[in-house]
């Protein structure tokens, strides 16, 4: 079909069976193709409601703060504002794991932003350097099936490395560090031609920054502001590929 939305679905589609599973730095548009796969291949009720099962259902995103020499020499000489790497040896968590927020991926979710305080016993510290944050994920699949990338006992995944989101020149802490915001942000663009299939374009990017603990409240720069340094593209033709996934049960 020239118009993915025109495509005529002889049997409505039941189960929707995706490869992607919601994370930082990778996959970041679960949310919207499962949703929009939902909506014009899935099953509905007699009352016109859809009644698709998605496989996954819904991602739940975490944070936390580290300090490496390692990555920041290597994010001096990066100019980029987010990667998906494996942590050195030499890194060292400066907070426990923060749950930023959950995502039904049969919903499209165009900006989420979680403020979130850090702990005090770890960040009330004026020598530390916060190198960034390393972003996990995990995923329920189906019932009480997940995928889980959090670090420790929890972890049944090891092929996911952690995101990370790095502070640059502006690491050194001052101050005692009150919170942190990270926003994710997704708009549409024009539609795009790709392979004569006229496809909707979406791009997203994350944006942080730090509120330290002073009387004003003062806070960092805006980190990757308007996807200045990372930004995130996809095109709905991919529909094609993950339908392939759809499973029909009668």
């Amino acid at each position: 079909e020239p118009d993915l939305t025109e495509l005529t679905v002889l049997k409505p589609v039941r189960l929707i069976v995706s490869e992607l599973f919601g994370s930082f730095g990778d996959n970041e548009f679960v949310s919207e193709i499962l949703s929009a796969a939902t909506g014009l291949f899935g099953y509905r009720d007699q009352n016109n409601v859809i009644s698709c099962i998605s496989i996954p259902a819904s991602y739940t995103t975490y944070a936390c703060a580290v300090s490496s020499p390692s990555l920041e020499e290597y994010f001096k000489s990066k100019p980029v504002h987010l990667s998906v790497l494996g942590l050195p040896t030499d890194t060292v968590f400066l907070s426990d794991l923060i749950t930023l927020y959950t995502c039904e991926c049969t919903c499209p979710s165009p900006i989420l932003s979680s403020s979130f305080k850090l702990p005090t016993a770890k960040t009330d510290c004026t020598v530390a350097k916060v190198t960034g944050f390393a972003g996990y994920f995990r995923a329920k699949l189906y019932r009480d099936i997940y995928i889980d990338t959090r670090p420790g006992s929890s972890q049944n995944t090891y092929f996911w490395e952690a995101a990370f989101f790095p502070l640059g020149n502006s690491s050194e802490i001052k101050e005692p560090i009150e919170s942190v915001k990270i926003s994710r942000k997704c708009t549409r663009k024009a539609n795009h031609d790709l392979l004569k299939i006229r496809n909707p374009v979406y791009e997203m990017w994350y944006e942080w920054l730090l509120i330290y603990n002073d009387k004003n409240d003062s806070v960092t720069k805006v980190f990757n502001e308007k996807g200045s340094k990372h930004k995130t593209f996809t095109v709905c033709f991919y529909f094609i590929f993950y339908i392939s996934y759809a499973i029909v049960v009668k």
